[in-house]
């Protein structure tokens, strides 16, 4: 098989993916819609099947609709922004016929669609794909130990060039300066990276206490900072650390 072929998309699998045939052997294409004819390269070639991605679309279906995420090629949490709603309608129940005759399940009734209000921003959950480089990336963020001052070199020396995070190295240094400056030894503070709160309101470092002599309790106290501390009460910007 070539690395790049010419193919057009017979139907949807059950991830979304679009199907095709070259030679008799099944193509899973992603971003793929039927009777769409395309330009592929094959990624992935196994015995029995082979997956590709579009590097030309020939012809476009009038179903494709342009994704309102911009990281929906990128992401691979959402499989069907590119379908009209009642597309992805007759998609599902398309897919939940062929559950039912696959396990041989005799139901002859018109499958039924409680359709939602809202055609985005329903879900309460979603599939995220992580390259093996960026999980190894995130492991060794996680296993960085040491002193505190290890730890703050070793962070420096991970390369990241993300804002974000160069920004979060920052303000933690900052941090651990002016715990420093108000007398606290290091043997009663260290920087922890594997403590997560609040992601969708903290918006800076976050803290947890414990008390040394009844570690077992465990945190007594916690919080974080927020940069709008009281957005639900004023419009006025007000920055401020909450604790609990």
């Amino acid at each position: 098989m070539k690395v790049q072929e010419k193919v057009t998309i017979e139907s949807l699998d059950d991830y979304g993916r679009g199907i095709a045939h070259i030679n008799s052997k099944v193509i899973f294409v992603e971003n793929a819609l039927p009777k769409e004819e395309v330009e592929i390269k094959i990624i992935n070639d196994k015995k029995s099947y082979s997956e590709g991605i579009v590097i030309n679309y020939l012809k476009k279906s009038p179903k494709r609709r342009k994704s309102i995420c911009p990281y929906f090629k990128e992401c691979g949490g959402c499989n069907l922004l590119h379908i009209n709603y009642e597309d992805t309608i007759n998609f599902k129940k398309e897919k939940i016929k062929g559950l039912l005759q696959k396990n041989k399940v005799n139901y002859n009734e018109e499958i039924e669609v409680v359709e939602s209000d809202e055609q985005t921003f329903y879900r309460n959950k979603i599939s995220l794909k992580i390259e093996n480089s960026k999980i190894e990336k995130i492991m060794s963020f996680l296993k960085i130990d040491g002193t505190t001052n290890e730890k703050l070199d070793a962070l420096q020396g991970l390369g990241f060039t993300n804002e974000l995070f160069k920004q979060g190295l920052d303000e933690l240094t900052q941090v651990v300066k002016y715990v420093r400056l108000f007398g606290v030894p290091d043997t009663h503070f260290k920087v922890d990276l594997t403590i997560a709160r609040g992601l969708d309101y903290y918006t800076g470092t976050v803290y947890e206490t414990f008390l040394n002599d009844y570690r077992e309790v465990g945190s007594v106290c916690s919080g974080g900072r927020y940069d709008n501390l009281a957005e639900y009460y004023t419009d006025k910007k007000m920055p401020g650390v909450g604790v609990s």
